[in-house]
C-alpha cells in the first residue's frame, strides 16, 4: 500500500488543532504561540472561546521590516508559507485554522492579526462548555 504523505500547510494546522482541543498551547520557535482565549460574560454578551495567537519578537520584528525570523523544525515549510502570506495585503487564509495578516498602523508598528475559523473556535467552545 502506497504512503500518502500530507501537504505540510495540513499537518501544521492539525497539530495546532488538536494540541488546542486538549487544553494546551502551541509553541513554534521564531514564529508564536497559538492559544486558547475565554471571554467572560457581560449582561451584553455571552462568554465564548477562541484561538488566539501571540507573535514571536522575531515575527514583529519582520513585520516592521526586519529579517525572516529563523524557522526550524518539520513545520518551517509551513510556517513560512504563513509568514510571506501575512505579509500580502490581503493575509492568508489557513483552512480550518483562521486568517492572519499584518495590518499598517500609522504612526505605530504594524499589527499582527489572527481569526481564528469558526469550526476551530466552535469546537473549542464546545469544549470548555462541556469541561464547565
Amino acid at each position: 500500500m502506497a504512503k500518502t504523505r500530507e501537504h505540510p500547510l495540513q499537518a501544521f494546522v492539525q497539530e495546532v488543532s488538536a494540541t488546542l482541543r486538549i487544553g494546551r498551547p502551541h509553541r513554534t520557535p521564531g514564529f508564536g504561540t497559538f492559544s486558547i482565549c475565554t471571554r467572560r460574560a457581560t449582561p451584553h454578551r455571552a462568554a465564548s472561546t477562541m484561538a488566539m495567537f501571540r507573535a514571536s519578537a522575531e515575527l514583529r520584528a519582520y513585520a516592521s521590516g526586519g529579517p525572516l525570523p529563523t524557522l526550524s523544525g518539520r513545520h518551517a515549510p509551513a510556517v513560512r508559507t504563513i509568514v510571506r502570506g501575512m505579509l500580502r495585503k490581503e493575509g492568508i487564509t489557513i483552512p480550518q485554522l483562521g486568517r492572519m495578516a499584518v495590518v499598517p498602523v500609522s504612526g505605530s508598528s504594524p499589527k499582527l492579526i489572527f481569526h481564528g475559523a469558526r469550526k476551530l473556535n466552535a469546537s473549542l467552545a464546545r469544549l470548555t462548555s462541556s469541561a464547565v
